[in-house]
C-alpha cells in the first residue's frame, strides 16, 4: 500500500508539472523571473539557454540558477529531462549543483544546477527542444522520499516544475574533432553502440545499450521518426551515379527495402549481441543484404535525407501487415536496433568505421499527455511508446 500511495502522489506531482508546462508557450515572451516566479518556494532567475532562444549550438550545456540554496541531494538526474519537437526524450546528465553569487546581488548566495548531454550525444540541427525540471511538494512528501520527486532548498522550500523551449542551429560550440571517417554526430531517438576494447560482445542487447544506466531507456512515440545527422553529406551506392549525372539532390522518400544501407529491427533485450551482429562488420554488402532481408522482425518504412544529405531519416509506414512491423513494439523490454552499412561522404569519400554503424534504444511502453511533455508514471525514468 505504501508503494501504491507513492505512485499516486507522483501522479499528482506530474499533473502540476503538466499544467505549468502546457502554459509555457503563452509565457515565452515574458521575463524568466515572471514566468518561473513562485511565492511558495524557490524561483528560477536565469536559465541557459534562455527561453525561446534560437540558433542554439548542437552541443549546448544547460543550467538553471535559483534564488535559494538548493539541497544537493534533491537535484538528482531524474529531475531533469530534454525532449525534442516530436516529444522524444533525449538523455540528460547532471553535472553539478553549487552555490554561487546572485547574478544581480553579490551579497546573496544562490544555487546553480548544471546539466549536460551524455558524452558523444548532440542535438539535431534546426529542431525545437524543451528542457524540463521537476518539482516536489513537501506538504505531501517528506523526509528522504522527497528527493525522488523534485528539487527543494536546504529549508525544504519546493521548486515548481517548469521548462524552457529553444531551437537549435547547425553549429557546435566545440565541434567534434575531425576524423578519417564519416561520423554520426547526433541521433534521435537512440545512440551509438560503443565498441571499444572493453566492449562485451557476449552481453545481452539490453546490457550493451544500457551502458549509462537508466539514461538509455527512451520515451518514443509509436510513429516517431529516427533522425541521424552526419558530419558530411552522405551518398549511398544506389544513387551515387545518379547524383553525378543529375546534380546534387536530397534522397526522396524510398522504401527501406529498396535502400540497402539501413536496417531497423526489434529484438528482445535478452538476446546476446554476438548471436545477431558479431559478423556484421566483416560481411560484404551482399551478405549484409541477405542477412537483413532474412530477419522477419525488421520494421517497414521509408528513408529520406534532409539538410543537404547530412540528415538521414527513417519514417515508419502508416500501415502494414502485420501491424507490428510498422510501429515500435508495445511489450516491455524491447530493443530497437538501427544498422547503417556502406555509406560514404559525398565530399571526401570518407566511409563509416568498419563500414558499419550500430545504434538503437531500449524500449518500454509508457504514457503521453496532451501538453506534449512525456512522463512514465510506471517506470519512472524509463520511457517508452506514448499512446
Amino acid at each position: 500500500m505504501r508503494i501504491l500511495s507513492k505512485w499516486m502522489i507522483f501522479g499528482n506531482v506530474l499533473l502540476g508539472s503538466l499544467i505549468l508546462s502546457s502554459c509555457k508557450n503563452n509565457a515565452s515572451q515574458q521575463s524568466l523571473v515572471t514566468s518561473f516566479s513562485d511565492s511558495r518556494g524557490i524561483n528560477v532567475i536565469q536559465t541557459t539557454p534562455v527561453n525561446a532562444a534560437t540558433d542554439v549550438p548542437l552541443d549546448t550545456d544547460f543550467s538553471i540558477i535559483l534564488d535559494e540554496k538548493v539541497d544537493a541531494y534533491s537535484a538528482i538526474p531524474e529531475n531533469f529531462e530534454i525532449f525534442n519537437a516530436s516529444g522524444d526524450r533525449v538523455g540528460a546528465k547532471l553535472v553539478s549543483t553549487k552555490f554561487i553569487q546572485h547574478p544581480q546581488d553579490p551579497n546573496r548566495v544562490v544555487s546553480k544546477i548544471s546539466v549536460a548531454l551524455p558524452g558523444g550525444v548532440y542535438l539535431l540541427p534546426n529542431d525545437t527542444y524543451t528542457f524540463h525540471w521537476g518539482e516536489t511538494n513537501p506538504e505531501i512528501i517528506t523526509g528522504e522520499n522527497a528527493n525522488a520527486f523534485g528539487i527543494q532548498s536546504v529549508d525544504l522550500a519546493p521548486l515548481r516544475a517548469g521548462s524552457i523551449e529553444f531551437t537549435t542551429g547547425d553549429q557546435f560550440t566545440n565541434r567534434p574533432g575531425t576524423s578519417n571517417h564519416l561520423e554520426v554526430l547526433s541521433m534521435s531517438p537512440g545512440r551509438a553502440l560503443g565498441r571499444g576494447s572493453s566492449f562485451n560482445f557476449s552481453a545481452s542487447l539490453g546490457d550493451v545499450f544500457n551502458r549509462s544506466g537508466g539514461s538509455s531507456y527512451l520515451t518514443v512515440r509509436p510513429k516517431s521518426e529516427i533522425r541521424i545527422h552526419f558530419s558530411e553529406p552522405i551518398v549511398d551506392l544506389g544513387s551515387e551515379y545518379a547524383l553525378e549525372m543529375n546534380g546534387f539532390s536530397e534522397l526522396a522518400p524510398t522504401p527501406i527495402d529498396q535502400f540497402g544501407h539501413m536496417g531497423v529491427f526489434t529484438f528482445s533485450k535478452d538476446i546476446k549481441f554476438s548471436d545477431v551482429f558479431i559478423d556484421s562488420a566483416d560481411s560484404t554488402y551482399n551478405q549484409w543484404i541477405e542477412f537483413r532481408n532474412s530477419l522477419s522482425n525488421r520494421l517497414r518504412g521509408k528513408v529520406r535525407t534532409e539538410n543537404g544529405r547530412r540528415t538521414l531519416i527513417f519514417e515508419l509506414d502508416s500501415s502494414c501487415e502485420p501491424a507490428s512491423l510498422c510501429q515500435y513494439p508495445e511489450w516491455p523490454g524491447s530493443v530497437v536496433v538501427v544498422v547503417l552499412r556502406d555509406l560514404k561522404s559525398w565530399q571526401t569519400e570518407k566511409t563509416l568505421v568498419d563500414n558499419t554503424y550500430i545504434s538503437g534504444f531500449i524500449h518500454f511502453p509508457g504514457f503521453r499527455f496532451d501538453s506534449g511533455v512525456i512522463f512514465d508514471s510506471i517506470f519512472g525514468n524509463a520511457g517508452g511508446s506514448g499512446s
